[in-house]
């Protein structure tokens, strides 16, 4: 339904060589919002020197070494991601308490931590709130391991879990507009659900996790942690994207330019 709604990215037409569509969805919505366009704004997206029509493929997320590193790095993100997201909602059973209000707890940790997302993602960026989210996580989980043996409080090893939900759903909002930034649009649709393969597969791992409790009680959360902190170094390895323009093409990416639709136009000045 949406379809005939929403408008098609003005960033993605051009990048496909289709100028005239370009120029009816900047029309729309310069009327919308009463703005005017430049007159010459169809000459300049012509003149444009990027402008071309790339065919984009699942191929291209390897085609270049800064492709291939940026794959790599978001596969064992999103990986991390659900592992940890998905390790903790569906064993809340086995982390010890009352089952339900595991449950009941997790629920309400989760809406605050989404909440707070927005104002992160507009204030500090991408990279260094997915990297502390994804940490704290990380950690939380390994803090649980030591607490029976230290102080024996149940209530400490559910408040560890909880805090680590809270972060981790933090995270599950952050990583999807990050990875969506750090692919060219022609490409952004494959990157990002190319990556939905590794997290695919740590869903798939995710119900025998508890299984390994049988090599040590301590495995399960051990690995959780362990895949927290994993994940949280290795956002570091990537750039940050916040209030910077985005790509359009592969070409533009290694060339470090950017297409016209996407730098100011100066403003009409009135005789």
């Amino acid at each position: 339904m949406f379809r005939w709604i929403l408008p098609e990215s003005p960033l993605w037409l051009l990048a496909m060589g289709r100028t005239h569509a370009v120029l009816e969805v900047l029309r729309s919505a310069a009327k919308y919002n009463k703005k005017e366009l430049p007159d010459n704004l169809d000459k300049q997206l012509l003149t444009e020197p990027d402008l071309q029509t790339e065919k984009a493929s699942v191929f291209d997320l390897f085609r270049t070494g800064r492709m291939r590193r940026t794959t790599f790095l978001l596969c064992i993100i999103w990986f991390s991601l659900y592992l940890l997201y998905y390790g903790i909602v569906l064993n809340l059973g086995n982390i010890g308490g009352d089952l339900y209000v595991n449950t009941v707890i997790s629920g309400i940790v989760e809406a605050p931590a989404i909440a707070i997302s927005v104002p992160i993602l507009l204030r500090m960026g991408r990279r260094w709130p997915l990297s502390i989210t994804m940490l704290i996580t990380g950690v939380s989980c390994l803090l649980t391991l030591p607490v029976p043996y230290i102080f024996n409080k149940q209530w400490i090893v559910t408040t560890l879990a909880m805090v680590g939900k809270f972060s981790i759903s933090s995270t599950n909002v952050i990583v999807p507009i990050f990875t969506a930034e750090l692919y060219p649009t022609t490409i952004r649709n494959i990157g990002v659900g190319a990556n939905n393969v590794s997290a695919g597969i740590a869903l798939i791992l995710v119900p025998f996790l508890w299984d390994l409790k049988y090599l040590h009680p301590t495995v399960p959360m051990a690995l959780l942690g362990a895949c927290g902190v994993i994940g949280g170094l290795t956002v570091l390895f990537l750039p940050e994207t916040s209030n910077l323009p985005l790509d359009a093409t592969i070409k533009q990416q290694r060339s470090g330019r950017r297409m016209s639709c996407t730098r100011k136009v100066p403003k009409r000045v009135s005789a």
